[in-house]
């Protein structure tokens, strides 16, 4: 349980868009600077939000934090309701509290709700049963309880104690981290497209609320893709150890003159790593330049339409270490991945130096997933290269048992992640059919069983005969089960003969009909 709280405590809510971008304890303050002053009332129709001021958890005079306890999560335990005449005088009755009561911080989520229950598409309405109707008026304008969009949508952002005081008296309360509604809003200028107004809101919005909200910079400048985060007084500090402070005026300027930048609004915690230092070591970015590269490529082995097959994965069969001698060690949360993102196997990558392309500054073993993508031993993503430092380089990949491939021009490294999409057969690779193009897909050819680059099918150094060897020499419709490279469609078992054989494979790829045809890995 302690576990448990502990994750708790270092979830974030995410952030309420509709709300008010930061609430206030002030009712006035509480109304402005939202995004928009409309909500859905029912149907097609609108309504405004009450100019009066709505704290949160408030439905105009109702606390809504009575039986909403924002704090837990959820109501108290059934035959554990405390909330049996809340109010003063009553207003609600939760004896026994043999309802669980939905936390509303995360439950904007299902606008899917409308105020008839024939329109639901999803969500529940006010009580938890779902069938009641949470479009109803008492008598007077003091007891209104309106419908569970307008409502919701228009309650303020975040939970703070000052806020809502009545969200912290539970016997189960854990602090929250809400992420404030301003949290991901961007703005983008190009030349003449976007709004410099808005890019000033996010601005004022960071000097006004320093405690809540921080301002990013990402784009081109100077030519390079770079990152700034702001300090304060106007001054951002960008992604250079020791570089002096950019202005707004000048980072606007630059915009505007043709050179696109990305304003984005963060938590304060992560504006570093969101601005200037991806990897927080203290070395920011652009001194760091460190090459990242967003990868994604396909194995024809266990391809089985646009995904892999993970029969490796399922039979327990991938190594933790890997097996190109790198030291690299998978981690237990990606071996535990399902899915599409579930692993194959492992792959290796290199940079490989533009002006001599038979150079490799820098390799690693990589876990290859299900939908293509390549990411780090730990499972994060892009793949990072140290060793490689700012420059221009070619992308080279392959596995144990395919032919390798890489990419035919140089892409500039060290100012951001890279993509490459080996998986598109329009990228030009280097030499000639490096991949093979299976309907939308470009992926590595199969069948290297001993890893030298060849595909052979008969003669000296052929990948048929060790697939023989492997189960047993003597049987053809022997199997053997495990992680080899004679397992070329990579199911975990090693066939000769028979349906989902890795012998015919071998033979399709050099050709088909003349068995003494090869195929060369296209690499120097």
């Amino acid at each position: 349980m302690q576990e448990f709280s502990d994750f708790l405590a270092a979830t974030w809510y995410v952030p309420n868009p509709y709300r008010t971008i930061r609430p206030d304890t002030s009712l006035i303050a509480a109304t402005v600077e939202r995004m928009n002053n409309r909500v859905r009332f029912t149907g097609n129709t609108f309504q405004t939000i009450p100019t009066a001021g709505v704290r949160l958890f408030v439905s105009v005079n109702i606390n809504c934090s009575h039986c909403h306890q924002t704090g837990s999560g959820r109501g108290h335990l059934p035959g554990n309701g405390s909330n049996s005449g809340a109010g003063s005088p009553p207003i609600v009755n939760m004896t026994n509290n043999t309802n669980m009561v939905p936390d509303l911080r995360s439950a904007y989520r299902k606008n899917g709700f409308f105020f008839n229950t024939n329109e639901c598409t999803s969500g529940f309405g006010m009580m938890s049963d779902g069938v009641m109707q949470t479009l109803f008026n008492e008598t007077g304008t003091n007891h209104y309880l309106g419908d569970y969009e307008p409502e919701l949508l228009s309650w303020s952002g975040g939970i703070t104690q000052a806020n809502s005081p009545q969200s912290y008296g539970f016997d189960l309360v854990h602090s929250a981290q809400d992420a404030l509604p301003a949290v991901g809003m961007r703005m983008t200028i190009n030349g003449s497209v976007g709004s410099t107004g808005r890019v000033g809101s996010l601005l004022a919005w960071t000097n006004k609320y320093p405690n809540d909200y921080a301002l990013v910079v990402k784009g081109r400048w100077n030519n390079e893709s770079r990152g700034f985060y702001y300090l304060g007084s106007n001054n951002y500090q960008p992604d250079q150890n020791g570089a002096a402070a950019v202005t707004h005026a000048a980072l606007i300027a630059h915009a505007q003159a043709g050179n696109p930048l990305t304003w984005t609004v963060v938590h304060p915690s992560t504006r570093i790593r969101h601005g200037v230092d991806r990897d927080m070591d203290g070395i920011f970015d652009y001194t760091d330049g460190d090459s990242e590269l967003a990868l994604t490529m396909f194995l024809e082995g266990p391809l089985n339409g646009t995904t892999m097959r993970t029969d490796l994965k399922a039979a327990g069969l991938i190594p933790a270490q890997d097996p190109y001698g790198l030291g690299a060690t998978a981690s237990q949360s990606l071996m535990d991945r399902a899915g599409s993102n579930a692993p194959v196997d492992w792959v290796m990558v290199q940079l490989r130096s533009a002006a001599n392309h038979a150079n490799a500054i820098d390799e690693r073993a990589a876990m290859l997933l299900a939908n293509g993508k390549v990411v780090m031993p730990n499972g994060e993503e892009p793949l990072r290269f140290p060793n490689a430092p700012r420059g221009s380089y070619k992308v080279a990949v392959w596995h144990r048992n395919h032919l390798g491939a890489m990419t035919n021009a140089a892409s500039a490294f060290g100012t951001g992640p890279v993509s490459i999409n080996l998986g598109d057969p329009a990228l030009a690779t280097y030499g000639t059919d490096a991949r093979k193009i299976i309907g939308s897909i470009a992926a590595l050819w199969a069948g290297d069983t001993d890893g030298n680059g060849t595909l052979r099918y008969t003669g000296q150094f052929n990948d048929r005969d060790p697939v023989l060897v492997r189960i047993g020499g003597s049987i053809p419709t022997a199997t053997t089960t495990g992680y080899f490279s004679e397992d070329v469609n990579l199911d975990g078992v090693v066939r000769y003969t028979n349906q989902n054989n890795d012998r015919d494979p071998i033979l399709v790829n050099v050709g088909g009909n003349v068995p003494t045809t090869t195929r060369q890995e296209q690499l120097p």
